[in-house]
């Protein structure tokens, strides 16, 4: 057995969180284990992989030194993750190097923030020129692209689509300055869903809450985005074959004439009267998603329980593949119950109850006036 020791000497700067270390390695244990360590450190690590490791010593050499390298690398990354000024931030290897970071480089070397969003729809022209015509792929590129316009004012400097910089705060030290950047990524194929992840770079904790808030007010007065208070993506049904359905939502569906006209009266009901979000617009099923909270006590003495006050993620499926509509809600079950809807008087309870039989006399009563008036 063999036993590393990492030692580091650091000298501080006048600057928070800067300097300079100077970092020593050492290897103690079996001498011939640590003689081998020598002699093959220095090899190039692919001539190491390409030769055949034959006996155990070899095996446990070509280990350690891939660890030693592993480390001399990130604390390499490390020190060129932090600049000397921020002109040197701008430059081309400089950017090009934090677009390539994978994501537990980010992890390691960043204190990281994500939340999810969701892209607002205000143009119902384009929307039901959408559903009728599902084959369309122009949805998912025009809602990053709206996402990528509200990004880039935001930002210092756009490293590509879908990665910005910025520079926090904006008025900060010239000489070893702090900095974030952000990656924008869909959360799930063409959905209007993007994650949002924020990696900061020598902030503290009240710059690095400065920072997200400047950034979640920024997209509330774009109009264009909604900040969803959990995230949910995980959760979504987009997927029939999902697996326990009833064991972790509660489930009620309805069937409704097949009609164009009432596919597009139910959608626009589900976003402006609903407050529904329509997280997958295009394909043969049509996903709606809320985050609704329990009723808390009207008793003010009392105060609220946490899992009244944390949402519950409702989802609306319409499916029209078939000759008739198929209008399916899923509610998440509440947090601490195994299988949801065995507590029949819970609140919970009520409450879907309460949603799943006005949604369905309203689906209801919009079908049977189209009807009447196609009889007109």
């Amino acid at each position: 057995s063999c036993v590393i020791h990492y030692e580091l000497s650091y000298s501080a700067s006048e600057y928070y969180a800067v300097g300079g270390a100077h970092v020593k390695i050492g290897l103690s244990g079996d001498s011939n284990v640590v003689q081998r360590v020598r002699n093959d450190f220095g090899l190039h690590q692919a001539f190491m992989e390409d030769r055949r490791q034959i006996s155990l010593l070899s095996k446990s050499s070509s280990q350690i030194c891939r660890l030693l390298r592993w480390i001399r690398k990130e604390d390499y990354l490390q020190s060129y993750l932090c600049p000397m000024e921020w002109l040197a931030l701008e430059k081309p290897l400089f950017l090009r190097r934090l677009e390539t970071l994978t994501a537990q480089q980010c992890q390691e070397h960043f204190r990281s923030e994500s939340f999810e969003v969701a892209v607002l729809r205000q143009y119902y022209t384009e929307l039901y020129q959408t559903l009728l015509a599902p084959e369309s792929s122009s949805t998912a590129y025009s809602e990053k692209l709206s996402l990528h316009n509200v990004f880039s004012t935001w930002a210092t400097k756009v490293i590509s689509e879908g990665i910005y910089i910025k520079r926090f705060p904006e008025d900060g030290r010239e000489i070893y300055p702090s900095y974030c950047f952000i990656k924008v990524l869909p959360c799930l194929g063409d959905s209007s869903l993007f994650s949002i992840r924020v990696f900061s770079f020598g902030l503290d904790p009240i710059e690095r809450f400065k920072l997200l808030d400047s950034l979640k007010h920024y997209l509330d007065t774009s109009g264009s985005s909604a900040i969803l208070p959990k995230a949910i993506s995980r959760k979504l049904l987009l997927d029939t074959a999902y697996g326990p359905v009833d064991q972790c939502f509660r489930h009620e569906s309805w069937m409704l004439p097949k009609d164009s006209e009432l596919l597009l009266l139910i959608t626009k009901q589900r976003i402006e009267l609903g407050g529904f979000l329509l997280i997958s617009p295009s394909g043969p099923r049509l996903l709606f998603a809320k985050l609704i909270y329990q009723n808390v006590s009207s008793n003010p003495g009392k105060k609220a329980n946490l899992l009244e006050l944390d949402p519950l993620l409702l989802q609306c499926v319409v499916d029209y593949r078939s000759e008739y509509l198929q209008i399916s809600l899923y509610m998440e079950g509440e947090s601490g119950y195994f299988v949801p809807g065995i507590h029949i008087n819970s609140q919970e309870n009520v409450l879907f109850t309460q949603i799943y039989s006005k949604m369905k006399s309203l689906d209801q009563l919009y079908g049977s006036a189209l009807m009447c008036r196609t009889r007109l």
